[in-house]
């Protein structure tokens, strides 16, 4: 705490008062110290309450921290006075003994010890309940805790012997007749809520660890998901490609099979007609001519312009016909 002046002098306090400017510095100083002011009043007012209050009540008081705990504990009679509950003081039966056999073996007491033993233990259980409900431990012990720390904060419970039908019987404080640990001296009830709160915690734990696992398991199967469509679509384009790739190549070869036939036919026709033309020269060369009746006449001019005509009309409705026979007849979609 800051607001008492051996504080101030802290290396935590220079380090973090360092940091303010230094136009504030003087204001917060100022602060602090009317701070510290009312509370050490706050603290005086209570403690000369507590001295008249416990001198009243008949107390002697030593000092300070007497006052205060005198003060705790009167406030803890008047509460459980109030309730109708005699104050005693809290007490363990450290000194008790429990008849056993040679063997070590606990047996049953008589109806006398088993009565007097029972109307004791009903106080000093009520005594604890009340104890631990009033100081609300429950609430400063952390969630899981160590079990040093858990045997300083508990007490001995009762334990029920077996032997006895299930009553209620209060065992020796020695670790070994608890069944505890004789050399950290924790006996079985301090064992038992330990592993109790060892056994939730780890309960938690598993659970929390199972959520993750799941959460887990679904971003991976989320990621695999994604990721094998993101392979199917590569499948699917890559044999769309190749889908595609191959009627191309089909095209190409119907388009060269074509060619090549036109080419083939083509050149069988020049090779009949060039045969024809050396079968005319030879007969022509030795046959006479025929007579024919016809006369000799010259063409004119105006009848070879029309067998040129005739001519080119031939030829270009010739490529036009080897053209459209060059085309391929299934046109891709």
């Amino acid at each position: 705490m800051l607001t008492k002046p051996d504080m101030w002098e802290s290396e935590e306090f220079r380090r973090k008062f360092s940091r303010i400017p230094k136009s504030l510095q003087g204001e917060f100083l100022k602060a602090i110290q009317e701070l510290y002011r009312q509370e050490s009043q706050t603290m005086l007012q209570f403690i000369q309450m507590s001295r008249q209050s416990l001198r009243s009540a008949g107390v002697e008081i030593r000092d300070e921290q007497h006052a205060l705990q005198a003060t705790s504990k009167k406030l803890y009679e008047e509460r459980r006075q109030a309730k109708g509950k005699v104050a005693q003081p809290r007490k363990l039966k450290s000194n008790a003994v429990v008849p056993q056999t040679h063997a070590g073996t606990r047996t049953a007491p008589n109806a006398n010890t088993m009565n007097n033993q029972t109307s004791e233990n009903e106080d000093i259980i009520e005594d604890d309940e009340q104890y631990f409900k009033e100081a609300k431990w429950t609430e400063r012990l952390p969630r899981v805790m160590r079990r040093s720390e858990l045997r300083n904060n508990l007490q001995i419970c009762p334990r029920r012997d077996s032997n006895t039908g299930g009553g209620d019987l209060w065992s020796s404080t020695l670790p070994q007749d608890h069944g505890g640990d004789p050399k950290t001296g924790e006996t079985e009830e301090i064992f038992r809520a330990t592993s109790r709160a060892e056994n939730v915690h780890a309960n938690e734990r598993a659970r929390q660890m199972e959520k993750i696992e799941k959460k887990k398991k679904e971003r991976r199967a989320k990621k695999d998901a994604d990721k094998g469509k993101a392979e199917q679509l590569i499948r699917e384009a890559s044999n769309l490609e190749k889908q595609r790739s191959e009627e191309k190549k089909k095209q190409q070869d119907v388009v060269k099979e074509k060619l090549e036939k036109r080419r083939k036919k083509k050149s069988d026709v020049e090779k009949s007609a060039l045969d024809e033309a050396t079968d005319d020269i030879d007969v022509a060369s030795v046959a006479p001519d025929p007579p024919t009746n016809e006369p000799d006449e010259e063409p004119t001019k105006k009848d070879r312009q029309k067998k040129k005509d005739k001519k080119k009309k031939k030829k270009k409705k010739r490529e036009d016909n080897e053209e459209a026979e060059a085309l391929p007849t299934d046109s891709p979609v």
